[in-house]
């Protein structure tokens, strides 16, 4: 309990704290946008997202006479799960699009992603976080301030026989070679996302070619198919173990039917 002097009378002030434990299953981010004035503040993505969401998140603030948070005190940590996603007419995004020349990064599609975050001294934190565009592959960490601000870097991997006439001759200058010769070689670019969420400044901070690497999406098909292998060769021998316990049943019926034979014999 604090205290406050008012007109040379001490006075007892109250102050009152939310301390809450949140699980969500499949809440609409827009429908969380529009409801929620948290989200508001500091998750000004989720009005540009169609999809759901669920996840397990802690809230504490202090609260205000009108019991609303006092959001240099809120505190909030939690970890999402995100199984589909749209991202339309988001500026930041559409800015990295523009910037490096490739247009599937503008209102991309998503899926699977398990951001984590932390709220504090009036900024969301978003962990380093690593999702997929179709064959590009985008790392992002950083954070949002209560009045929009952006303080974010991004790695942005980009197989080279992927990149189109424009976004080849754009990464050929930053690099200073010809791309054109590339074939399993991966160029990563390095981003700084900055501004405001109306009016982003992206930077190229740094970029280099990764020999070596294969295609994410190459990736992921070839984990894919050793993963169906596997599963075949364990339903396979599944199958084999159930037929070697069949015939040995009926190895033991076929002993037990002669030997019943033989002692129905020897009784005559």
């Amino acid at each position: 309990m604090d205290e406050a002097r008012d007109l040379g009378r001490d006075l007892p002030v109250r102050r009152l704290y939310l301390e809450v434990y949140i699980i969500t299953h499949r809440r609409p981010f827009q429908e969380s946008f529009k409801k929620f004035v948290t989200a508001q503040r500091f998750l000004p993505i989720a009005e540009y997202i169609t999809g759901d969401f669920s996840g397990k998140l802690n809230i504490n603030s202090e609260l205000d006479d009108k019991l609303m948070p006092v959001w240099n005190s809120f505190f909030s940590q939690g970890a999402l799960s995100v199984p589909k996603a749209k991202v339309q007419d988001y500026p930041p995004m559409n800015k990295v699009s523009e910037v490096l020349k490739i247009s599937q990064l503008h209102n991309p599609a998503l899926s699977n992603l398990t951001p984590s975050y932390v709220i504090k001294n009036g900024r969301f934190f978003l962990e380093p976080m690593t999702f997929q565009v179709e064959q590009y592959q985008i790392t992002a960490g950083g954070s949002t301030g209560l009045d929009k601000s952006l303080d974010y870097a991004l790695k942005v991997l980009i197989p080279a026989k992927e990149m189109n006439q424009q976004a080849n001759s754009y990464m050929s200058q930053l690099l200073k070679k010809d791309l054109t010769v590339l074939t399993n070689e991966t160029v990563a670019v390095d981003l700084s996302l900055k501004g405001t969420v109306k009016d982003p400044k992206v930077q190229v901070m740094g970029s280099d070619v990764i020999k070596g690497v294969t295609d994410p999406l190459q990736a992921a098909a070839m984990q894919e198919m050793e993963k169906q292998k596997a599963e075949m060769e364990r339903q396979a021998q599944e199958a084999l173990d159930k037929q070697k316990q069949e015939l040995e049943k009926q190895k033991k019926e076929a002993e037990k039917k002669l030997k019943d034979k033989l002692k129905d014999l020897f009784k005559k």
